[in-house]
């Protein structure tokens, strides 16, 4: 992972001097603004937008928003998409540093209550200048939970749920997003799995009474291409829900990501880091026997996706996992197909084929459909069973 993230800082310092200014930080795939582009993209207001790998850039963001005619959606809606803009421009980010909490005109607790109950985002601090735009924000709510579910009954008349966010553009082409949220109960953590957002994965335990969520990612985006490399949750795949290779619902890991994402083509691939190095321990008895235990574990995924149309699009991606040694560096090699690649490694992990498509022959109507393959030996196995597997 050192050697990643050393190529990747030398990568951006080089490229900065050349790059225009952009907001190249990642929106975590669990922020509503991928639902409501989707929904758009049903009602043919945004045809080009990918919701099958997420997440996107914060410039990619305005971007899509930018693009939607204003004229062609409602009024509510036009509120929404004025909304999104002001959180994820740029521009409008740089005119938030004379009214933050920190930053703005009068006292302390007007400035907190303007901010409050005003319209614009509000922002703990904010830095800016003519090479980096910095935003940071905290929060802090205290609330309960009383839930009566069948025989069980939880009673956590009192929680606090805290959050700290950092995200920005430096140098003129980098990004980062650092996001944690944290919540504590002195009563009963099973409280936590009714909280929308707590309880639709897995979450890491700080103490038997505190939860935690955290993400974070850095990295740069360039017009059409970006490099990430991240901690948090990915979106690959039809449908909002429970996709087949990564899902919102999953839990966050390491991964770094090339993408390209242009108007009718769109590549990506990641590479994912889900454990820890592999431990050693001797069984006890047995001078000469080990165990190994919570080998490291790794999976690859390389997509591609056509879109010709706006009402259709279409895409094919290779996915494979394999664990009990070190990262191969061959499956960072974005020129070349992962089916190849793991055949070249005596066929020793576990590979996946799969296509996905999506088709709106209508406004307000979007048909889509996945399939995922695993151990296919001909064209002929699509179509028929073998007993013996």
């Amino acid at each position: 992972m050192r050697r990643v993230g050393l190529f990747i800082f030398i990568a951006i310092i080089s490229l900065a001097p050349q790059i225009g200014f952009t907001q190249a930080s990642l929106v975590p795939v669990y922020h509503q603004v991928y639902d409501w582009l989707h929904y758009q993209r049903v009602l043919g207001n945004a045809p080009m937008y990918n919701y099958e790998a997420l997440p996107l850039t914060r410039g990619e963001l305005t971007k899509l928003l930018g693009n939607i005619d204003p004229d062609h959606i409602s009024s509510s809606d036009n509120r929404t998409r004025h909304s999104y803009l002001r959180e994820f421009s740029v521009d409008s980010l740089k005119t938030q540093n004379k009214k933050t909490v920190i930053q703005g005109p009068g006292k302390l607790q007007t400035r907190f209550l303007d901010l409050l109950f005003g319209e614009s985002e509000p922002h703990f601090y904010v830095w800016d200048n003519d090479i980096s735009t910095i935003a940071v924000d905290i929060s802090i709510s205290p609330s309960g939970i009383l839930v009566t579910d069948g025989d069980e009954k939880i009673n956590s008349p009192y929680y606090t749920f805290g959050s700290l966010r950092a995200y920005g553009s430096l140098s003129n082409i980098a990004g980062f997003h650092y996001e944690q949220y944290t919540v504590s109960s002195s009563r009963n953590l099973n409280s936590f799995q009714y909280l929308p957002f707590f309880g639709r994965n897995a979450k890491y335990l700080l103490n038997k009474n505190t939860m935690n969520h955290f993400e974070g990612f850095a990295g740069f985006h360039k017009d059409y291409w970006s490099i990430h490399i991240g901690r948090g949750l990915l979106k690959y795949g039809v449908g909002k829900k429970d996709n087949l290779v990564f899902s919102r619902e999953g839990i966050p890991f390491d991964w770094l990501r090339f993408n390209i994402n242009t108007k009718h083509f769109k590549y990506s691939l990641v590479h994912g880091f889900m454990t820890w190095s592999p431990r050693q321990i001797q069984l006890e008895g047995y001078e000469l026997l080990y165990s190994k235990t919570s080998p490291s574990r790794y999976t690859v995924h390389q997509r591609i996706q056509f879109q010709p149309a706006h009402w259709i699009s279409f895409g094919y991606y290779d996915l494979v996992n394999y664990s009990n040694r070190e990262f191969e560096i061959t499956y960072l090699n974005p020129i070349n197909r992962l089916a190849i690649m793991e055949f070249e490694q005596d066929d020793q992990d576990n590979g996946f084929v799969g296509f996905e498509g999506s088709l709106r022959p209508i406004p307000g109507l979007e048909l889509y459909g996945e399939m995922l393959i695993d151990d296919l030996r001909t064209s002929a196995d699509l179509f028929r069973w073998r007993s013996e597997e």
